[in-house]
């Protein structure tokens, strides 16, 4: 097919969109994209060049299609594990999750067959963070439950999941966490006013 009035061939770009000019060169680049729970993927990365004029870029937006289509396949290939690893790992079953979110029967099983939503991805992503949040979706997301099972769990851990991040000190209703134990801050201020 010839170029058309606007530089296109085949609904590709041929010629330059800033100096209008033919001979646009492609280079593929690989790249991979990467998922913490779905593993990764390699991508082919386009980017055009004008010999003329020196501009580069993706005019056709082929990247993004690649991205997105990638990042949909991650995405459920992170539930799908988030969801083996709860079971063996937790001893957390679909039926169970479903029940502490309140989920339709089988939502779990639809989800690693067919795919997610970014919503219920970014729950079981959550919930593969801190497990322990199916017990407060048990508990009706309960404040005060909630505030306790944190401060435990804060405690049973040296770090933050999947992070690596030290947790010195959690203040929570008055509560100091420091160490191994627990101590009210109002008495250690007590305690500094009397010395």
């Amino acid at each position: 097919m010839k170029n058309t009035a606007a530089g296109k061939k085949d609904g590709i770009l041929t010629n330059c969109p800033v100096c209008d000019e033919p001979g646009l060169k492609r280079t593929v680049h690989k790249s991979v994209v990467e998922d913490p729970f779905g593993g990764q993927v390699e991508i082919d990365k386009v980017y055009y060049s004008c010999d003329q004029c020196g501009a580069e870029g993706d005019w056709n937006n082929e990247n993004e299609v690649r991205y997105l289509a990638a990042l949909e396949t991650l995405q459920k290939m992170a539930v799908s594990n988030i969801a083996e690893s709860l079971k063996n790992d937790h001893g957390i079953s679909n039926l169970y999750l479903e029940r502490c979110f309140a989920l339709p029967m089988r939502t779990v099983a639809r989800w690693k067959k067919d795919g997610a939503s970014a919503a219920a991805t970014a729950l079981m992503k959550c919930v593969a963070t801190y497990p322990w949040l199916v017990e407060l979706g048990e508990k009706n997301f309960d404040s005060v439950f909630a505030n306790e099972l944190l401060i435990k769990n804060a405690e049973s851990a040296k770090c933050v999941p999947n992070t690596g991040l030290v947790i010195p000190e959690i203040e929570a209703n008055g509560i100091k966490k420091v160490g191994t134990g627990l101590r009210y801050a109002a008495a250690d201020e007590e305690l500094a006013l009397a010395a």
